[in-house]
């Protein structure tokens, strides 16, 4: 297809075709591909690239606007006979990359080294965290672009456009905002129905699919969901973790009517045969349980197919701003350092400090992003951008993808909440609240419902009398009182809620420590355990450790601030009369400081006995990095 009188051609697959318009008393014209779904307030009957055309003939402001209200998994560009500028949807699912030197942008870097050969980046040039790496791929001069951003060619250059003003619904109330955000997602809704795709949606046990199965209340009796478990005994975090969302996905379905069910991964996993396999490894740089992939397709995979996906809730929750909630330039190098800390044993510390900074320039970093933080427009750009946009590449074989929440006006008003709000993921809850209240009462993430969290927080219960009330597998074996020890050795009992363990701030200093025990082993077998602490913050590693211990003997430690979400523990061989012990150490002097103790703060649940013959010694293992056990 010709792009108006410029030079430039567009060529593109059977499945999806591009709408191309001409703007009004103007030598400019528009071209819409993808999916393209409208969310604003007006209702004329008039598609996407006639909404652009409209807007791009009043002006730019306008032309922006309208992109802002728009959904879906798509590119927008807008011409003339010199060149065009290129824009992708608001989170950049539909991945784009270009190569200045061949003159030739694509939808998959692969493609466009297909079509022009160029040279592989090697681990001395930053090929380990690519995915991370502003726009670098396995590819020299082959770049991404970033959401956000447009790419103006032939010279390609690169301008933000997004934020382009102070968050407009800080002011609003929570009520008001609710409000806003359902009448886009409604709007966005009516336009997909006019597509009418075969929904499909994945259901687990925690926040972000609640949200959507609250706002789609209305509409689940068309959508298929299902949850993905495992046949496996649970010997290991993972395992336990797939066991976890079943049993509150069957809280869940008391609670809503699903067409639903479970796609059960065997203990020999099925394969692709090579076709699929030589598509896949043209499709996508990256990969993330690639496992699915055959039941996907035997289950729901064909042309019609669209999988509604809840990756853009991470916009949501500050997944990457530091607890002091500082944005200055040097909080950003560290944090940009910390995600690329995969290049360090390669890349020179010259190489990388020129990386970072060429992107600080590039990518518009350097200044104030209006009252929104640089960590949180960080996230959006890189782990949505780059590595989310791959994930959805690798799942085209059996489906399309659309993230509901993927409108960048839907995303303004996320992140127009306090930081603290944002952290407690409170717009979540009450659009849960909102939509289907219901869905707010079993746990997230947790086996515990609502009104039981609250008893135990309120009561102090141990975790061992409220285990009665849930599955036998399940055992929640933990001691009463948590143990505070002082640098001399002494120990006394602190009263904790139940499965909480954190450091209070009077004793948040180097030598002290609080220990959770679980009741010795009554079998044989393994034991795993989740332990989830909200915090992550790269600049406050070495505060404080996680530590599990055998029998007092310490068997696996972690980094305090080192990452927000739960880690998934198996510790493996138990003899019976075994005792288990989950340690928070002090690393460093932040006494009186109750900032830190709410840092510390951890909860341990989802236990489960599981016996089996023991074989060899005791060993502990968790979805995150051990350190060295001093």
């Amino acid at each position: 297809m010709s792009l108006g009188d410029s030079e430039w051609a567009f060529a593109h697959d059977h499945l999806e075709t591009p709408e191309l318009l001409p703007v009004q008393d103007d030598n400019r014209w528009v071209l819409v591909h993808g999916m393209c779904l409208y969310a604003g307030p007006d209702q004329r009957k008039m598609s996407p690239a006639e909404r652009l055309a409209e807007a791009a003939a009043l002006g730019d402001t306008e032309f922006l606007d309208m992109l802002d209200v728009l959904g879906g998994r798509h590119i927008v560009l807008l011409g003339n006979k010199d060149g065009f500028s290129l824009y992708q949807d608001a989170i950049g699912m539909r991945s784009v990359y270009f190569s200045t030197s061949a003159e030739i942008l694509t939808s998959h870097a692969n493609l466009l080294n297909e079509l022009s050969s160029h040279q592989k980046r090697t681990p001395e040039q930053g090929l380990n965290a690519f995915m991370r790496a502003w726009e670098r791929t396995p590819y020299l001069g082959i770049d991404a672009l970033l959401p956000n951003h447009s790419l103006t060619v032939p010279r390609f250059d690169i301008k933000r456009f997004f934020p382009r003003e102070i968050n407009r619904f800080r002011r609003l109330s929570i009520q008001e905002r609710i409000d806003a955000l359902r009448t886009l997602w409604d709007r966005q809704w009516e336009s997909l129905m006019e597509i009418g795709p075969d929904l499909v949606m994945s259901v687990t046990g925690g926040n972000d699919s609640r949200t959507t199965l609250a706002l789609l209340a209305e509409h689940v009796h068309s959508i298929e969901t299902f949850t993905y478990t495992t046949a496996k005994p649970a010997n290991s975090p993972r395992e336990a973790s797939l066991k976890l969302d079943k049993k509150i996905v069957d809280q869940i379905k008391s609670c809503i009517a699903l067409n639903h069910k479970y796609i059960v991964e065997p203990e020999k996993r099925a394969d692709l045969d090579e076709h699929l396999k030589s598509t896949l490894a043209k499709n996508t740089i990256g990969t993330h349980g690639r496992w699915l992939l055959p039941y996907y397709l035997q289950s729901s995979g064909h042309e019609n197919s669209l999988h509604i996906r809840g990756n853009a809730y991470g916009v949501y929750k500050l997944a990457w701003l530091p607890l002091n909630n500082k944005d200055t330039l040097d909080d950003l190098r560290k944090q940009y350092f910390r995600l690329t800390k995969n290049d360090q044993p390669h890349e020179t510390p010259a190489s990388r400090e020129k990386q970072f900074f060429d992107g600080i320039e590039l990518w518009e970093y350097s200044g104030r992003q209006f009252d929104y933080h640089r960590s949180e427009i960080l996230f959006w750009e890189l782990r949505l951008g780059r590595w989310a946009s791959e994930i959805y590449n690798e799942t085209d074989i059996a489906f399309n993808s659309l993230e509901p929440t993927n409108v960048r006006k839907i995303l303004e008003i996320a992140t127009s909440f306090t930081y603290a709000e944002k952290r407690n993921k409170l717009f979540q809850s009450e659009l849960v609240n909102d939509a289907y209240p219901l869905l707010n009462f079993p746990g997230k993430n947790d086996l515990r419902n609502l009104y039981e969290q609250i008893r135990d927080r309120d009561a102090g219960v141990s975790n061992t009398e409220r285990d009665k009330l849930h599955d036998s597998e399940t055992v929640h074996g933990l001691q009463p009182d948590a143990v505070l020890t002082l640098e001399d050795g002494t120990q006394t009992e602190m009263k904790l809620p139940a499965g909480e363990i954190k450091i209070p701030a009077e004793h948040f200093r180097p030598g002290r420590s609080v220990a959770r025990s679980f009741v010795p082993s009554e079998i044989e077998g393994d034991l795993t355990f989740t332990v989830t602490n909200p915090y992550s913050n790269p600049q406050a590693q070495g505060t404080w450790a996680f530590e599990v211990l055998v029998d007092d003997e310490s068997k696996f430690r972690w980094d305090g601030a080192d990452r927000h979400r739960p880690v998934h523990v198996s510790v493996q061989n138990l003899r019976v009369g075994m005792g288990v012990t989950v340690r928070e150490v002090a690393l460093r002097d932040q006494q009186g400081k109750t900032s830190w103790e709410r840092a510390s703060r951890a909860t341990i649940t989802s236990s489960i006995a599981q016996q089996r013959p023991v074989q060899g010694q005791v060993t502990v293992i968790a979805d995150i990095v051990s350190e060295r056990v001093p």
